[in-house]
C-alpha cells in the first residue's frame, strides 16, 4: 500500500493529454460507493484527486485539462 502508483498513472494521463490535446479536456468520474463506506478509503480517494485538482460534486469528480 501506499506506493505511489496512483500518482505515478495520473500524472502520466495528463502528461499525455496536455501534450496532444489543442482544445480543453473535461475529465469527469463518478465516485464508488464502496470507498464512501470505508473512511481510509475515502480519505486516501480524495486526497489523490484533490492532489491532481480534481473537483467534487454529487458524487463525481471534474477536472478540466488544458
Amino acid at each position: 500500500m501506499n506506493q505511489g502508483y496512483g500518482t505515478i498513472v495520473l500524472q502520466e494521463f495528463f502528461n499525455y493529454f496536455s501534450e496532444k490535446q489543442t482544445e480543453p479536456i473535461l475529465v469527469v468520474g463518478e465516485l464508488s460507493e464502496i470507498d464512501e463506506r470505508d473512511e481510509v478509503n475515502r480519505q486516501r480517494r480524495n486526497h489523490i484527486y484533490q492532489k491532481f485538482g480534481f473537483e467534487f460534486g454529487n458524487g463525481w469528480i471534474t477536472r478540466v485539462i488544458d
